[in-house]
């Protein structure tokens, strides 16, 4: 092994690093080998910042249940790794992986919620001035507030670090996005394409014009474990969205005209109906599945339905759309019928996961889908029940 070229040695650390293996074992091989690894830059291309006094991980060693000892500062102090992921729990420790990051993109995690407002981390502007920003996630406590030491670190890696190479951006439910983090955004953030939000942040994009928000095509609201009273927001035509996620207690109050997605090719709703109570838009004539009713989505290739509970009779119908994939979860079967149908001429596979209806649930469905003359889905080719049999077909007679 000792005969190796570090060229080689180095690639296979970073092969290590894109599958989301910890590299960090085989730094235990010999001198080479770990001499090799603090020299790859790939190697320290995710960050995420602790606090020292989290975890005890000066004394017991232990974090998390992963913990390998990587380098030691001039300081003493020792570095940590869980995964592919670089633990920096002090100043020491980010000045030294940011040096040996160099040029490479950097994934930055800021654990607000570790970090005590008032620790010293004692790193000048001069370490980010040459950091490229890949992705950037902000971690917080459900009523904390944000100050002191996670506020100045944050505010050092958007204001100081280059942020044309950043694609993802994740922010909680309760932070509010400062105007200045904005404007950088806006003016450099070109690549931007990815937003990951708390269901209550929806607002804070509409405190002021910014174009930065106009270049995401992936947006994900995901759940909380708390509850905050939603504040009314006004959610305008994201044009670009490609992807939409909405996750389970995330529907947030709206008072915007009918939402147009028009490059829209992925859309899942995951979660119980029922929050749709507190979603409201001039268009719907329901406070329930409505709303999914008066979508514009021109360009949908793929839904997921997950109906559960929901208040209203109304069925579920999608605006006409090129609707390929289909993915059901239907406790009422009234929710979802032959009219649901009627404008997915070009449906191709569908996936049953879960049906509530009677024990021959199985043949009602193929019924719906294929019975009557009139053929609503042409093209359907696949029909896969999850919890049951599976069905493939491309004409059957029922």
């Amino acid at each position: 092994m000792e005969r190796i070229p570090s060229e080689i040695l180095g690639n296979i650390l970073e092969y290590l690093v894109l599958l989301n293996y910890s590299p960090w074992h085989f730094t235990l091989i010999n001198r080479l080998w770990r001499t090799c690894a603090l020299e790859t830059p790939t190697l320290w291309a995710k960050i995420s910042l602790y606090s020292s006094r989290y975890g005890d991980i000066k004394y017991n060693g232990n974090f998390e249940g992963d913990l390998i000892e990587l380098w030691k500062t001039h300081a003493g102090t020792r570095a940590i790794s869980k995964g592919n992921v670089t633990i920096c729990c002090d100043g020491a420790q980010l000045r030294d992986a940011l040096q040996r990051a160099k040029s490479v993109p950097v994934s930055f995690e800021v654990h607000a919620d570790k970090i005590s407002y008032d620790e010293p981390w004692d790193i000048s502007d001069e370490y980010f001035r040459d950091l490229r920003i890949e992705s950037l996630s902000l971690i917080m406590a459900p009523v904390q507030q944000m100050y002191g030491a996670p506020f100045y670190l944050l505010w050092q890696i958007v204001s100081q670090s280059s942020v044309s190479t950043m694609e993802r951006l994740v922010f909680p439910a309760q932070f509010s996005l400062p105007s200045v983090f904005s404007s950088r955004l806006d003016a450099f953030a070109y690549k931007l394409n990815k937003l990951e939000l708390g269901p209550h942040q929806i607002d804070v994009l509409t405190y002021y014009d910014a174009q930065w928000k106009e270049r995401i095509e992936h947006l994900d609201i995901w759940p909380e474990n708390y509850t905050i009273p939603p504040p009314n927001s006004t959610v305008g035509a994201w044009a670009n969205l490609v992807s939409l996620y909405f996750g389970a207690g995330s529907w947030p109050h709206c008072t915007s005209s009918a939402l147009e997605f028009h490059r829209l090719e992925t859309l899942k709703i995951n979660g119980n109906f029922y929050h749709l109570d507190v979603l409201y838009l001039p268009a719907l004539q329901t406070p329930d599945t409505g709303w999914l009713n008066a979508l514009n989505v021109p360009a949908l290739r793929q839904v997921t339905i997950q109906l559960q509970n929901a208040s209203s009779a109304e069925p579920v119908l999608i605006a006409p759309s090129p609707i390929e994939t289909l993915i059901l979860d239907v406790t009422n079967p009234k929710k979802f019928t032959k009219d649901s149908l009627r404008t997915m001429s070009s449906l191709k596979y569908v996936c049953v996961e879960k049906w509530g209806g009677a024990s021959s649930w199985e043949q009602q469905l193929l019924a719906m889908f294929f019975q009557d003359s009139d053929e609503s889905c042409p093209q359907l080719e696949w029909v896969e029940f999850i919890k049951a049999r599976r069905t493939k077909t491309r004409s059957p007679r029922i």
